[in-house]
């Protein structure tokens, strides 16, 4: 079963997706995939080491991203193949800026 954590950050989202780049990059974890929803929250997908999981955790708390109690309770299980963690983490921004509205194209047709 993934990890499925989930965090708050504040501050400018941008900056705080790059923080969390960072420290998942410094904990050797392996981003597959991510996607935004407006400026709500940014949704990651990735694998990890379950060794590197102190150090993954430690990284996100000093990048500003707070993972829950409950995110930082769950075990790890490994893929049997690749032994790699397979997980996913929610970052929540808190700011008090209105939703961000995307402009999707007309598409002929």
């Amino acid at each position: 079963m993934a990890l499925q954590w989930n965090a708050v950050a504040t501050g400018n989202r941008l900056e705080t997706a790059a923080r969390a780049r960072s420290a998942l990059g410094a904990a050797g974890a392996w981003i597959l995939d991510h996607h935004t929803f407006s400026n709500l929250s940014l949704s990651i997908s990735f694998e990890i080491q379950p060794a590197a999981l102190p150090q993954l955790i430690d990284e996100l708390d000093d990048a500003g991203i707070s993972l829950t109690r409950s995110s930082r309770a769950q075990p790890a299980e490994p893929d049997p193949e690749t032994g790699l963690a397979p997980a996913s983490l929610q970052i929540t921004f808190i700011h008090d800026e209105p939703d961000l509205r995307d402009v999707v194209p007309a598409v002929p047709g």
